[in-house]
């Protein structure tokens, strides 16, 4: 059992990493315009942007938080847990189903999900069973 744990945590991780690094979603906007982004791509923009405030919020709730996570499971630190925090990793993922939300009520633009998305879907899922594996350990 604590192979699979081992094994499911170093999925978790490489999902993560993978995740935040290649394209989320793609947008068409008024069927000319086509732009793919990452997290990591989204934060870079921001930066260069001078929009500090909300590339760090991207930044520390989807990057740190969610490797926090990661890392207190694989270093069994329970404080993470404690506090709550967990509960605010990955608000990118709200703030993405938003945005397709919004491009379904828009005949502007249009948004497909990429392989960024699917991965991080696989971190949350993957995340789950870990955490449940961990409370049995």
């Amino acid at each position: 059992m604590k192979l699979i744990y081992n094994f499911l945590l170093g999925i978790e991780s490489l999902l993560l990493l993978i995740g935040i690094s290649v394209p989320l979603a793609r947008i068409q906007e008024f069927w000319i315009f086509t732009s793919q982004f990452s997290i990591v791509s989204i934060i870079s923009t921001l930066w260069e942007s001078r929009e500090y405030a909300l590339s760090l919020t991207i930044v520390t709730f989807g990057v740190i938080f969610p490797a926090v996570k990661v890392v207190s499971k694989i270093f069994r630190f329970r404080e993470f847990e404690r506090i709550g925090l967990d509960r605010f990793a990955l608000v990118d993922i709200f703030l993405l189903a938003f945005l397709v939300f919004s491009a379904k009520l828009s005949s502007f633009f249009d948004v497909a999900l990429l392989a960024g998305f699917y991965f991080l879907l696989g971190f949350i899922i993957i995340g789950a069973i870990t955490s449940v594996l961990q409370k049995r350990l």
